[in-house]
């Protein structure tokens, strides 16, 4: 059964390492949402760890304006044998792996889910080649720098904290640009304010005890949990010097039924898969 990963799309202002030359440090005139359409309407060749890859959208895709879907796809070289009239002399056949992706492009959500597919890649880093290919293909115009991050369930979470009390001995967070997710409004203005005076793209904070005795409770707490959950971020959490404990491993997943997913780019399946992923299949 297929396996989709849901992850978050943070757009920020680029700080000044990720600049191109002449561009200044502030907010692009393309909205985010206007960027996304922008480059995921069009097919785009990248490279990902020296691999060769490319995105092609669906064709004429009957969904909501927001949404833009099509499959990554990861070239594959193989040594093979022809057939018994050239002698079966080795030679190389060249073909695809492709996962399906699909993206909520509106402000506040956009929220990306991809086949989880292990010939194709780990869907962050994939997402995250793809997304700087995106941004170089606006030349010098300024415009938006893309983090990517899991979306995962803290349930999990506060089972491993329930059964680890006393032994708990630091919480740790990264938290990313806020891209307009909701709540936790007086921590994302301090937060903010902090990175911009710092120039940095994302924070970090950790809560310790080195007794064991750290307690992870408390509505502050919860609102950090539940926001780094969202796609804002991870967090980790160690007994001594153990990891018992990532974010990351607690992933946001979809099993939709085989016989939804869609052959290619022109399949009249795509709409269903879509709204199965963005409307209820999300677990």
């Amino acid at each position: 059964m297929p396996v989709f990963e849901y992850l978050r799309f943070s757009l920020s202002v680029p700080t000044s390492g990720q600049l191109f030359e002449g561009q200044e440090n502030r907010e692009p005139t393309i909205t985010r949402q206007d960027f996304l359409k922008r480059v995921l309407s069009k097919r785009l060749d990248f490279k990902h760890e020296s691999r060769e890859y490319t995105f092609l959208p669906s064709a004429n895709l009957r969904f909501e304006e927001t949404v833009l879907s099509g499959f990554i796809g990861r070239k594959v070289s193989q040594a093979v044998n022809a057939g018994p009239d050239d002698a079966f002399a080795k030679t190389t056949a060249e073909f695809y792996r492709a996962s399906f992706f699909v993206i909520d492009t509106r402000q506040g959500e956009q929220i990306g889910a991809l086949e989880k597919r292990n010939d194709v890649g780990k869907a962050d880093r994939v997402l995250a080649s793809l997304m700087v290919a995106a941004r170089k293909s606006f030349g010098k115009e300024h415009t938006w720098h893309t983090d990517i991050e899991y979306i995962t369930n803290p349930d999990t979470f506060w089972n491993v904290v329930d059964q680890n009390r006393g032994r708990i001995t630091k919480l740790e967070f990264e938290f990313l640009p806020s891209n307009g997710l909701k709540g936790f409004d007086a921590w994302k203005d301090f937060d903010k304010a902090l990175k911009k005076e710092a120039n940095a793209k994302a924070s970090g904070y950790s809560l310790k005890n080195d007794e064991g005795q750290l307690e992870p409770e408390g509505a502050e707490v919860e609102a950090a949990v539940e926001y780094a959950s969202e796609g804002g971020g991870w967090y980790k959490l160690f007994a001594g010097r153990r990891l018992i404990f990532f974010s990351r491993s607690a992933r946001r997943t979809a099993s939709p039924p085989k016989e939804m997913m869609p052959e290619d780019t022109n399949s009249p399946r795509t709409a269903r898969l879509i709204d199965y992923l963005l409307r209820g299949g999300r677990g």
